[in-house]
């Protein structure tokens, strides 16, 4: 698990939000949580009729518990899971890629707008510094403009297109791979 350490923040409308780990005892938020997400949104590759366990959860959060390279955080707003936000090394332990990062987040609809979701990439960022990562990166689909726009304005750039990367209710949907890079530490 990363350094990060918990954070108390303040939406766009006011509102208080605790950002911090995830940890085994979120596991229950987590799985309400995430059926929220999948019954909004097609974004994800999460889906409705194979949703998590409360025990995968347990053993998710668990293993980046352990993993000082991994972080998973939650943004707690009201007492709710309201967003996620994660990393993970690509090849744990290989020296050629130990400069960048997998990244995947989540926002429940009820927060889009409001700041939650550049709340939980600030501090994605900020332990990817505190990690000496060099490279932030991540998928989304080409039909989420609203998605696409938020991470253009982080400072993610789209370096490739895979195309048919999802089919979804017989849809061949498009998917880009972006990438941020953050400065060398001195």
């Amino acid at each position: 698990m990363g350094t990060f350490e918990a954070k108390t923040q303040t939406l766009r409308d006011g509102r208080d939000v605790v950002i911090r780990h995830l940890t085994p005892t979120d596991a229950l938020a987590f799985v309400a949580s995430h059926q929220v997400v999948v019954r909004e949104t097609q974004f994800t590759m999460q889906r409705p009729e194979s949703p998590d366990t409360v025990e995968r959860a347990e053993k998710r959060f668990a293993h980046y518990a352990a993993d000082p390279q991994s972080v998973f955080l939650g943004l707690f707003a009201e007492g709710e899971l309201a967003g996620m936000a994660e990393f993970h090394p690509e090849w744990a332990g290989h020296p050629w890629v130990r400069h960048l990062r997998e990244f995947g987040t989540t926002v429940q609809s009820a927060y889009w707008g409001s700041g939650a979701a550049a709340l939980l990439m600030a501090a994605l960022f900020d332990e990817a510094s505190r990690q000496g990562v060099l490279r932030i990166q991540g998928h989304v689909r080409a039909n989420n403009v609203r998605g696409l726009a938020f991470y253009t304005r982080l400072g993610f750039v789209v370096e490739g297109t895979r195309r048919m990367a999802a089919i979804i209710d017989d849809v061949a949907l498009d998917e880009h791979t972006i990438a941020a890079f953050l400065p060398r530490s001195t």
